[in-house]
C-alpha cells in the first residue's frame, strides 16, 4: 500500500469519525437547548406572574437574554402594531429547536394568548419541558458513543472498499 492510497483510507475513516461525531454534537446541543428551554420559560414566569411585565416586553427581553430559543424575537417598535401570538410563534419557528421543545413553547404561547393564568400555563408548559429533556437526556445518552462508533465503522468500511 502506497502513502497516497494509505492517505486517502485515513481521511475516509477520519470523514466517518467527523460525521459521527458531528451527529452526537446535534445531541449533546438538544439537551441544552432542553435545559435553556426551561430556564427561559421559568424567568418568563417570574416576570409575567411576579413582576406583572407585559408579554410582548417579556418576549423582547426574552429574545436578548436566550437568543439559541429566540432567535428573531421582536423589537420594541414591532410591540404595538403586532399580536403577541405572532410574535411569539414566529420567534419560535424561526429557531432551530427539536420538535417537543418547540411544540411545549408554542403550546405556552398560545395558553398565554388565549387568556390562561399565568401560573397554570407556565406549570404545563413547564411539565412538558421538563419529559422533553428527559427523553432527550435519554436518548442522547445512549446515542452519542453508537453515533460516533457507526460513523468511525462506516469510514473503516468505506476505505476498505476504496482499496
Amino acid at each position: 500500500m502506497d502513502l497516497t492510497t494509505f492517505l486517502g483510507a485515513a481521511c475516509v475513516i477520519l470523514a466517518g469519525g467527523g460525521a459521527g461525531l458531528s451527529a452526537a454534537a446535534r445531541m449533546r446541543r438538544s439537551v441544552s437547548l432542553a435545559v435553556s428551554a426551561r430556564r427561559m420559560t421559568e424567568w418568563m414566569r417570574v416576570q409575567v406572574a411576579v413582576a406583572l411585565r407585559p408579554l410582548p416586553m417579556v418576549l423582547s427581553e426574552a429574545g436578548r437574554l436566550f437568543p439559541d430559543l429566540l432567535s428573531a424575537a421582536p423589537d420594541p417598535g414591532e410591540l404595538s402594531v403586532r399580536p403577541f401570538l405572532e410574535l411569539w410563534e414566529g420567534s419560535v419557528r424561526s429557531s432551530d429547536l427539536p420538535e417537543a421543545l418547540e411544540e411545549a413553547l408554542l403550546g405556552l404561547g398560545r395558553s398565554l394568548s388565549e387568556g390562561t393564568e399565568p401560573d397554570r400555563a407556565f406549570a404545563v408548559c413547564l411539565n412538558e419541558l421538563e419529559e422533553a429533556h428527559a427523553s432527550l437526556r435519554e436518548r442522547s445518552d445512549g446515542s452519542r458513543r453508537l453515533y460516533v462508533g457507526l460513523g468511525f465503522s462506516a469510514g473503516c468500511m468505506a476505505a476498505i472498499l476504496l482499496i
